[in-house]
């Protein structure tokens, strides 16, 4: 489902699924995480043609509106303090007819 889609993965932690999903097909990933040493790393390790990555808040990516075709986000949603605003910026970047897994 993300082969030649563009995916954001939220909570991507120090990007080894974002490299993996890339390598699986996807036409682009942007990790985001929270974390800045972590984000530091995986742009150290893992950025290439087609990955990046950036820091900031699950809630508040900064990516633009309907810019993904697939959001994936993996054990996040319990470390969240406010999850509907976490599932209202996965509804805000994702395109009409995208997926969340």
């Amino acid at each position: 489902y993300t082969v030649e889609r563009d995916v954001a993965d939220i909570a991507c932690g120090t990007g080894y699924g974002a490299d993996l999903l890339r390598q699986r097909g996807a036409r682009s990933v942007i990790g985001v995480d929270i974390d800045s040493e972590a984000v530091e790393y995986a742009n150290r390790k893992h950025a290439s043609k087609g990955v990046s990555f950036l820091s900031a808040p699950g809630e508040t990516t900064g990516l633009p509106d309907g810019s993904r075709d697939v959001v994936v986000s993996f054990e996040t949603i319990e470390h969240v303090p406010d999850d509907k605003a976490l599932l209202r910026e996965f509804h805000r970047i994702l395109r009409p007819g995208g997926i969340l897994d």
